[in-house]
C-alpha cells in the first residue's frame, strides 16, 4: 500500500492482520467489542424501523384500557394485542438475525474443540481408569498394612498386660498413604468417590427426592407436553379446560 507520507508509519498492522498485546486485530481496535457491536446494531436496526417507540406506545395503550365491558371495547382490545403480538414478533426476527452469527460462530467454536479433545480425552479416560487401578491397589495395600500394624500393637499390648512387666505405651505404626509425585510436578493420591444405582422404581424413591424443585418441574414438562399433544387423561393428574381469547 502507497502512503501519503513517508515519515508517517501506516496504522498498526493495516496490511498483515497484525494482533496488537491485546490480542485484538490491530484493523479493529477502534471499534468496540463484538458483543457491544451486535447490541448497538440491534437497537440501531429498531429503532430504524420504529419499533422502539411502537413498543412504548403499545404499552402506554395497554395501561390506559378501560373496564372490558362491551363489545366494542373487547374489539379494540384485540386490536391492541394483535398489534402488540406483531411488534413482538418483528423484535424477535431481528433478534434473531443479529443472533444467528453469533450461534453459528458457538456451534462452530464447539464443534472444533470437541473435535480436537475427543481423542486426547478417550486416550486420557482410559489411562486415568488405568490409574485409578493402580492407586486402589496401592491404598488397599497401605490399608492392609495398617490392620497388621494395629493388631501387631493390640498383641503386644495385651503381652505385656499379662506379664509382671510395667505395661508400655504401645501405639500402632502409622503406615504412609500412598502418594505418587511426577518429575512435572504431578501429585497423585486417594479420594472416595461415592455413586449410585437406583433399586427400586423412581415412585418408591423417597419425598425428599420425588418432591424436589427439579423433579417437579421436569414432571411438569412432560405432563404438559403430553397435553398438548392430545392425551386427557392421565392416572394422578387432574386436566381441564378454560376459555380463553383467541386474538387472530
Amino acid at each position: 500500500m502507497d502512503h501519503v507520507f513517508d515519515d508517517v508509519k501506516p496504522f498498526p498492522g493495516q496490511d498483515s492482520g497484525q494482533q496488537l498485546d491485546s490480542g485484538r486485530d490491530a484493523r479493529l481496535d477502534n471499534q468496540p467489542p463484538l458483543e457491544e457491536r451486535l447490541l448497538m446494531q440491534f437497537v440501531e436496526e429498531l429503532d430504524r424501523e420504529g419499533l422502539t417507540a411502537r413498543i412504548a406506545e403499545l404499552t402506554e395503550s395497554a395501561g390506559r384500557v378501560p373496564a372490558i365491558d362491551n363489545r366494542d371495547t373487547a374489539g379494540k382490545v384485540g386490536d391492541l394485542i394483535r398489534q402488540a403480538s406483531a411488534a413482538k414478533k418483528r423484535v424477535e426476527e431481528i433478534r434473531e438475525i443479529h443472533n444467528r452469527p453469533l450461534l453459528n460462530a458457538q456451534r462452530g467454536l464447539k464443534a472444533k474443540m470437541d473435535g480436537l479433545l475427543a481423542g486426547m480425552d478417550t486416550a486420557i479416560k482410559a489411562v486415568r481408569n488405568r490409574l485409578d487401578a493402580f492407586i486402589a491397589e496401592e491404598d488397599r495395600k497401605a490399608r492392609e498394612a495398617q490392620r497388621a500394624a494395629e493388631e501387631a500393637a493390640r498383641k503386644a499390648a495385651q503381652a505385656a498386660a499379662e506379664s509382671d512387666a510395667p505395661a508400655p505405651i504401645i501405639t500402632p505404626a502409622e503406615v504412609e498413604k500412598p502418594i505418587v509425585r511426577g518429575d512435572m510436578g504431578a501429585t497423585i493420591g486417594t479420594r472416595t468417590v461415592w455413586k449410585h444405582e437406583r433399586e427400586v422404581p423412581i415412585a418408591k424413591l423417597p419425598k425428599a427426592i420425588l418432591e424436589n424443585q427439579k423433579v417437579v418441574e421436569a414432571i411438569d414438562q412432560v405432563i404438559a407436553a403430553l397435553i398438548r399433544g392430545g392425551t386427557r387423561e392421565i392416572k394422578g393428574v387432574r386436566i381441564w379446560s378454560e376459555t380463553a381469547s383467541a386474538v387472530r
